[in-house]
């Protein structure tokens, strides 16, 4: 998002491109810019200078969870 890069907005899971209110996630928690976004099997890469974390869906199914996978590398 340019007026918010840290800022990463998704589409409801298995419906690409429909977008409902509150679609959004800060994957860093110090709302670093992203600076990367990659697919892997196990979910969505997201990098920060300095930072990596893996985007999954949440347990019910309807949103999604960040999780740290390294505050000592990014891209």
């Amino acid at each position: 998002m340019e007026d918010d890069p840290g800022l990463l907005m998704y589409s409801y899971p298995g419906k690409y491109g429909t977008f409902e209110v509150g679609s959004r996630m800060y994957p860093d928690p110090n709302g670093m810019e992203i600076t990367g976004l990659c697919t892997a099997a196990e979910g969505l890469l997201v990098t920060t200078e300095s930072s990596v974390f893996l985007i999954t869906p949440s347990s019910d199914g309807l949103r999604f969870r960040s999780s740290t996978l390294s505050t000592n590398v990014g891209c």
